[in-house]
C-alpha cells in the first residue's frame, strides 16, 4: 500500500506482453475484488512484440501524466514510494530519470556467493550519494521513475532501441541503460534518491547459481551497444573531441572496460571472468557491423 499526504492523481498501467497464464484477466478480477472504489484506475493493454522494452514503450504511450513509474511485477516499494517520487519530480523539473535502491529477497536460501554479490538482480545503492549523477552514471530499470516529456521527445528525435530486455526466457540485458545514456546525450540529468527503497523478489527459478550466470552472459549480448553509448557519451560530455571510429581504436577501448568490469568483480571465479570476456568479444565481433553504424549514428546525432 501507499501512503499520501495529499491527494495525487495516478493510475495503473498493466501491459500484457502475450502472456500465456491469463495475466490480464487475472489482475482484471484481483483488482476489481481489491477496491471497487478505484476499478477506473486500472488499464491494461496489450503489446504483440515480445520485449522489456517494447511493453515499457507501450505503457509510456498509453499513460496519461508526465510521471511515469517502472514497476516490475516482482517489485515491492515502500509505503512513501510514489509520494516520494512525486515530490522530487515536482520541485526539479531537470529530473528525466529518478532511481532508487533495492533489496533482494530470495524465496529460498541461494549459493552463498549469490546472496553476497546480488548486483545482477538489479538491487543495491546506486550512488553513494543523493543528488544529480554523472553523465557516464545509468540507473536499473527496476524501481526507476521518468519524465514522459523527456520520453516524447526523445521519441520525436527518432530515438530506438537497440536492445529489447528481456525476452521470454532470453535474459538479454541493457535497455535500461540504454534508455539512461539516450536521455542524457539529449542533455536531460538522472537523480538518485536513498529513500526510494523496495523489495525486489528473487523466486526460487532465479536463485540458482545457473541463472545467475546466465544472466550475466545476457550482459555479453548487450555490452557492444552500451559501449557505443559510453564512447559517445564521454566524447560529448569530458572533452574528449571527436573519438576515432576505428577497428583497432574501438577494440582496444572495448576490451579494457569489459576486462575493467569483469575483474572488478572479485566473487566471479577466474575461468567465469575469461568465459564472459570471450563471449563480449564474440558478440562485438559478430556484430561489428552494427556497433560501428551506432557509433555513426550517435557521433552524428550529437553533432548536429
Amino acid at each position: 500500500m501507499q501512503e499520501f499526504d495529499r491527494v495525487i492523481d495516478w493510475e495503473i498501467i498493466l501491459v500484457d506482453n502475450t502472456s500465456a497464464d491469463g495475466t490480464a484477466e487475472k489482475a482484471r478480477l484481483f483488482w476489481k475484488s481489491f477496491n471497487n472504489n478505484y476499478i477506473n484506475k486500472l488499464k491494461v493493454v496489450y503489446e504483440s512484440t515480445q520485449g522489456l522494452s517494447y511493453a515499457r514503450e507501450k505503457g509510456i504511450l498509453e499513460a496519461n501524466y508526465d510521471f511515469l513509474l517502472f514497476c516490475d511485477d516482482d517489485n515491492w516499494l515502500c509505503p512513501t514510494y510514489i509520494q516520494t517520487v512525486f515530490d522530487l519530480m515536482s520541485t526539479h523539473d531537470s529530473i528525466a530519470a529518478l532511481g532508487g535502491c533495492g533489496t533482494a529477497f530470495f524465496e529460498i536460501v541461494p549459493p552463498e556467493f549469490v546472496r553476497l554479490n546480488p548486483g545482477p538482480y538489479a538491487v543495491g545503492p546506486q550512488s553513494e550519494n543523493d543528488g544529480y549523477l554523472s553523465p557516464l552514471h545509468t540507473l536499473y530499470g527496476a524501481g526507476t521513475s521518468y519524465r514522459k516529456s523527456a520520453l516524447a521527445k526523445l521519441r520525436s528525435n527518432g530515438f530506438n532501441f537497440y536492445l529489447s530486455g528481456r525476452l521470454g526466457n532470453k535474459l538479454l540485458n541493457g535497455e535500461d541503460r540504454e534508455l539512461n545514456f539516450a536521455l542524457t546525450l539529449l542533455g536531460f540529468k538522472s537523480y538518485y534518491c536513498s529513500k526510494l527503497t523496495f523489495t525486489h523478489f528473487i523466486n526460487a527459478e532465479r536463485s540458482t547459481t545457473k541463472y545467475y550466470f546466465e544472466n550475466l552472459k545476457g550482459n555479453s549480448y548487450s555490452f557492444y551497444i552500451l559501449h557505443a553509448y559510453y564512447l559517445t557519451v564521454l566524447q560529448k560530455f569530458q572533452g574528449r573531441g571527436r573519438i576515432k571510429i576505428s577497428f583497432i581504436w574501438n577494440f582496444l577501448s572495448y576490451n579494457i572496460i569489459s576486462l575493467k568490469n569483469l575483474f572488478s568483480q572479485n566473487y566471479l571465479p577466474t575461468s567465469k571472468k575469461i568465459q564472459f570476456w570471450f563471449l563480449t568479444n564474440k558478440h562485438w565481433i559478430k556484430n561489428l557491423r552494427t556497433y560501428l553504424s551506432v557509433r555513426e549514428t550517435l557521433s552524428n546525432q550529437i553533432k548536429s
